[in-house]
């Protein structure tokens, strides 16, 4: 169970900073600028 958790909690946090990194280059170009 501990283990599910885990996983659940990562993925939440790379959803969430996915998100937000995409929200803060959202007034950028979005396909111009790829890492």
């Amino acid at each position: 169970m501990d283990m599910v958790l885990t996983i659940i909690a990562s993925i939440l946090m790379l959803v969430g900073f996915f998100v937000i990194c995409r929200s803060s280059d959202d007034d950028e170009d979005e396909e111009d600028e790829r890492d």
